[in-house]
């Protein structure tokens, strides 16, 4: 993971301003596609006020532990044994 170098690009509503940090990113190659940076989700982290809650396209909302890692896409594992290395996941 490389948090220096993840994009940003604007503050979620109820997140709070100046507070969200970036923990990380992963890329993975798009299947059949050799050329190209492939897939990069971030992961960040910080204060929200509010109540979450799933809308447009997030159909649930859950949290999740280690122990899920199975349950989770190829790119998310990445993720996951990153921020499990790191101790931001038990």
């Amino acid at each position: 993971m490389n948090a220096a170098s993840t994009p940003y690009f604007g503050r979620p509503r109820g997140w709070a301003a100046g507070l969200m940090r970036s923990v990380g990113q992963a890329v993975l190659p798009w299947p059949r596609r050799p050329l190209g940076p492939g897939l990069v989700p971030g992961i960040c982290t910080g204060e929200y006020s509010g109540r979450l809650a799933a809308s447009s396209e997030i159909d649930e909302l859950a949290w999740f532990g280690y122990a899920d890692r199975p349950r989770v896409p190829p790119v998310d594992q990445l993720l996951f044994d990153d921020l499990h290395a790191a101790g931001e996941l038990r």
